[in-house]
């Protein structure tokens, strides 16, 4: 598993983290610091193993999975743990932060946004326990193995003021969808519609609303969930609805409007976007699920410094 071998290297009880995916990913300390290796679900290496700037080498190295294929690693300190959460993509979600705990830390999570870190006194007998919330937010990059729309639309306008910014987006004829698949956002689970361009095939995130858990959510079981907020509190999102069906009949529409959006940047004062190779939006998750969509040059009929509109097949 490890191809440095100069002096000690050592694992700790949460070394290792699995993924919803069943990808994995294993930690250990080694005499150059934190050193990290990332498997897919058959086992194979993905890349090569890290050195994690990361902690004091004072300790134990863990691990945790969480929500949208992200993992948390921290590493022990004379402190308590140092710790940093990565993307699916390899590359480390916001910066390192600082958790207070005992000796012998323990970490913990059921996929989730939600950590749990306990810790044994370092002093005296008691244990210690603190639960870390993580904000769910949009991927540095597209998720993968989402579920894929037969038809697919969306709009992007810059109104003359902000209160006439809109966008939409809709994802129909899609692959089977069960209403199990959506969780359960009238309580627990949030969503986000995530919109990503690519210049020269390297792609990045241009924005994410967030559609939060709550009571604007309607049950429609067994044939999913609508959300409507006149106001259009959260990001300007006015109204979601998810539609559960078998193949060809799933479907989701998403509208959104006014000053509250937050608008994509347009790429130059020329285009909106540079679509090379596409446009890609995925409504998103917190229990890992997803639902995309790619808009190619040739699927676009207006690209100018204020509108976006495409259309795919």
């Amino acid at each position: 598993m490890n191809t440095y071998t100069t002096g000690d290297q050592r694992t700790s009880p949460d070394s290792v983290s699995v993924g919803a995916s069943g990808e994995f990913r294993v930690a250990w300390t080694s005499s150059d610091g934190v050193r990290l290796r990332r498997f897919d679900e058959a086992g194979l290496p993905v890349g090569s193993e890290e050195v994690v700037a990361l902690g004091d080498g004072s300790g134990s190295v863990l691990t945790a999975s969480l929500t949208s294929n992200r993992f948390a690693l921290a590493a022990e300190t004379t402190d308590g743990l140092e710790m940093v959460v990565y993307d699916q993509d390899g590359s480390t979600h916001g910066s390192p932060l600082s958790v207070s705990a005992g000796c012998s830390p323990r970490m913990a999570s059921a996929g989730g946004t939600t950590l749990m870190v306990v810790s044994e006194s370092c002093n005296g007998p008691g244990i210690r326990g603190q639960r870390l919330k993580f904000e769910f937010t949009c991927n540095s990059v597209p998720r993968p193995n989402c579920w894929r729309a037969g038809v697919a639309r969306i709009g992007i306008e810059r109104g003359a003021d902000d209160s006439r910014d809109k966008l939409t987006w809709k994802w129909a004829k899609g692959e089977a969808t069960a209403q199990a698949d959506l969780g359960d956002p009238t309580s627990a689970t949030d969503y986000r519609l995530c919109v990503y361009d690519a210049a020269g095939g390297v792609t990045s995130l241009e924005t994410g609303l967030r559609v939060p858990a709550g009571a604007a959510w309607r049950d429609k079981a067994p044939k999913g969930f609508t959300y409507r907020d006149s106001a259009m509190t959260s990001d300007g999102v006015r109204s979601v609805s998810l539609r559960t069906g078998i193949d060809t009949k799933a479907k989701v529409t998403f509208s959104a409007k006014g000053a509250n959006i937050p608008m994509p940047v347009p790429f130059n004062e020329f285009l909106y976007f540079v679509e090379d190779p596409a446009v890609t939006v995925q409504l998103v998750n917190s229990e890992g699920e997803c639902w995309t969509s790619e808009f190619t040059p040739d699927d676009t009929s207006k690209n100018d410094s204020a509108r976006f509109r495409a259309k795919a097949r």
